[in-house]
């Protein structure tokens, strides 16, 4: 969400999806509670983390100033 006070990005939302070569396109609903089963779910978390990291990057390194206290929120179920 970008904050039309200031224009800069206020909160970043992604909502993740999987394409198996075998199943096709699986919404989350199919795919989490499998990972969740397998106390894996936190790797979805660190690959939007990543890729987080590194739109940021490429935007400061396009000198895109459009940062600012930025929010980012994960569903997450704790590492049992």
């Amino acid at each position: 969400m970008i904050d039309i006070q200031n224009m800069k990005l206020d909160e970043c939302e992604a909502l993740s999806h999987c394409i198996d070569h075998r199943y096709g396109f699986l919404s989350p609903d199919k795919f989490i509670p499998a990972l969740e089963a397998n106390r894996e779910v936190y790797k979805v978390d660190c690959h939007a983390l990543d890729g987080y990291g590194q739109d940021a990057e490429f935007l400061r390194e396009k000198k895109k100033e459009i940062f600012a206290d930025c929010k980012i929120k994960l569903n997450t179920v704790p590492i049992q």
